[in-house]
């Protein structure tokens, strides 16, 4: 049968549907955290977008090959009669339909007149979205522009900042802000998510001497140390 959005999935919909007349011309972010089901909201959200606007035609990003396969069998679930297509150079597949599930790095190469007209782009993954005008996001964003001024970007991310830069929204940033925010702690408490529950092993890494990367330990020398027998023996009679 169909599948039946979850409440959180719903309004982060309809959150979008407020943000754009309100913020026309700005790209919002979406906060959902692993396993709230993005790829239901993207196909709820580009159903009803359709619904609304039969000629509407959607870029959905994706940075790993795993994702697109994985998207377009979820849509497809969703939404069986969706018209999509897939363009990734690794998965020997190169549609472009209505609604385009795409590897970023398979199209940031197109010219703007070989990727076409697209109404809306919805970006998985947008914490990896750089800012400079180079990266390869921002390439496909201006392709999509040119052919299409009025083009709106959708960011989805579980994790909307970057550890070198901070915040991925706000003034000069890839996005404009926060449309919509589920937290994780809601997930659990709504019963999404199974509860959290952390056992302490009692027994130390010796960390004498260990290199700092960036403010943290190196993780290649933790890593080393981690792995001592008698540590993982002890971490294994823990969880038995």
């Amino acid at each position: 049968g169909p599948i039946e959005p979850r409440p959180y999935q719903g309004a982060a919909i309809d959150a979008l549907f407020d943000w754009w007349p309100a913020r026309p011309g700005q790209d919002p972010l979406v906060v959902l955290p692993t396993a709230a089901g993005k790829t239901v909201v993207f196909a709820l959200l580009l159903r009803r977008l359709l619904g609304d606007y039969p000629p509407l035609r959607a870029l959905i990003l994706a940075h790993r090959q795993e994702l697109l396969d994985q998207a377009e069998k979820k849509l497809l679930r969703v939404w069986p009669e969706a018209p999509t297509g897939i363009y990734c150079a690794a998965l020997g597949r190169r549609q472009i339909r209505q609604v385009t599930i795409a590897s970023r790095d398979s199209v940031a190469h197109l010219s703007p007149e070989e990727l076409g007209h697209f109404d809306i782009v919805i970006v998985d993954e947008a914490h990896r979205v750089g800012e400079d005008l180079e990266s390869r996001y921002q390439v496909i964003f201006g392709n999509v522009r040119a052919v299409n001024p009025q083009a709106t970007i959708v960011g989805f991310t579980a994790t909307p900042y970057r550890t070198d830069s901070g915040p991925i929204y706000g003034e000069g940033k890839p996005f404009a802000g926060v449309a919509y925010e589920q937290t994780i702690r809601a997930m659990i408490r709504e019963g999404y998510l199974a509860e959290v529950r952390s056992v302490r092993v009692n027994n130390q890494i010796d960390t004498k001497g260990l290199r700092t990367v960036a403010g943290d330990f190196s993780p290649k020398q933790l890593g080393e140390r981690a792995v001592r027998g008698d540590l993982l023996d002890a971490q294994l009679k823990e969880w038995l």
